[in-house]
């Protein structure tokens, strides 16, 4: 691959995620990308992208992974084929970016094998690490507020909406909230905190009145971590149904993290939105969304593709936060 052209994409799994962060994102990066082929299981929804972007459609997974035609791919959304394309990335030697989260222990560990056995370039999005208020976090924590001792957060997801914007309060398809976004908190917890946690306790409960014809879906999970350092997070999630408690928006208070250190605390509004105190006194910052956190993520895959061993997440981040919710079943 020349490393002066555009990096060639094929994407899978035209969704929220592609719509409103990736792919404005990448029309924002021709100089380093260039989407060649797309693939979605409804084939009208991949012929009308592909006539948008002016590049080929692909009716198969198989006619989309052409190492002669693109140099990596992007797995967008969860959909019938599950990790099936990470497998076949690792048989064809093309770098593979993943949204999909890999919420099961033996997915994880058979994909570690493939990054470590066939040598898979496996980036995994872990989105929530690089919103402007978590790195802003982070900062204070090394430089003003000190170490993490507690994490106290509630995090509502309202109905799903497949062109939503993605966040810290919606999913990324209509999936268990321990798929999405939980799968997401727990990594961004381990994260801030710098460690892995040595137990978790949780409840989870079906709030919502249910159809007697259908099985009771859990709607509540609320979760204790304590770390090996002393540390402890309490992290809340539930869904907002709105056909029976209105509109989520007009009841405050919103979702947040409290976030106590040894010198200091600070609230965290995701994505950009931070309070803080420490002796200096009481903070308030609202954080530019530029680069917007697409390009964020797709610069990170660009390093990776060329060789340049970027700082992001890894197979290790999904193999432990797998183990995390394996705990939890």
């Amino acid at each position: 691959m020349d490393h002066e052209t555009p990096v060639r994409l094929g994407i899978i799994g035209l969704g929220k995620l592609w719509e409103t962060r990736h792919r404005p994102a990448l029309e924002r990066m021709r100089d380093r990308f260039r989407v060649v082929t797309v693939y979605d299981q409804v084939l009208e929804r991949a012929r009308r992208t592909a006539a948008q972007m002016r590049c080929r459609h692909s009716e198969s997974l198989a006619g989309l992974m052409d190492p002669h035609a693109i140099d990596a791919v992007c797995l967008m959304a969860p959909q019938w084929f599950g990790t099936f394309p990470i497998e076949l990335c690792a048989k064809l030697h093309l770098p593979i970016y993943c949204s999909v989260p890999i919420v099961n222990l033996s997915d994880a560990e058979r994909i570690q094998s493939l990054v470590t056995d066939q040598g898979l370039q496996f980036l995994p999005e872990m989105a929530r690490r690089h919103y402007p208020a978590t790195k802003r976090l982070l900062e204070l924590i090394e430089t003003r507020l000190g170490p993490v001792r507690m994490i106290l957060g509630q995090t509502r997801v309202a109905a799903f909406d497949r062109y939503g914007q993605p966040g810290p309060t919606s999913q990324n398809a209509p999936v268990s909230l321990k798929v999405d976004p939980i799968y997401f908190l727990l990594d961004w917890a381990r994260h801030v905190i710098g460690e892995d946690p040595s137990s978790i306790v949780q409840a989870e409960a079906a709030i919502a009145p249910q159809l007697e014809t259908s099985a009771p879906e859990c709607d509540f999970h609320t979760m204790i971590l304590r770390f090996p350092k002393g540390a402890v997070a309490q992290l809340t999630c539930y869904r907002h149904q709105q056909s029976v408690w209105g509109d989520a928006t007009r009841i405050p208070p919103g979702p947040g993290y409290q976030i106590f250190c040894e010198r200091g605390m600070a609230f965290l509004e995701m994505p950009d939105f931070i309070r803080w105190h420490d002796s200096t006194g009481y903070h308030e910052e609202r954080l530019p969304m530029s680069p917007s956190v697409g390009e964020i993520l797709n610069d990170q895959f660009y390093q990776l593709v060329r060789g340049r061993n970027p700082d992001c997440p890894n197979i290790d981040d999904v193999l432990a936060t797998a183990r995390m919710l394996s705990r939890m079943n």
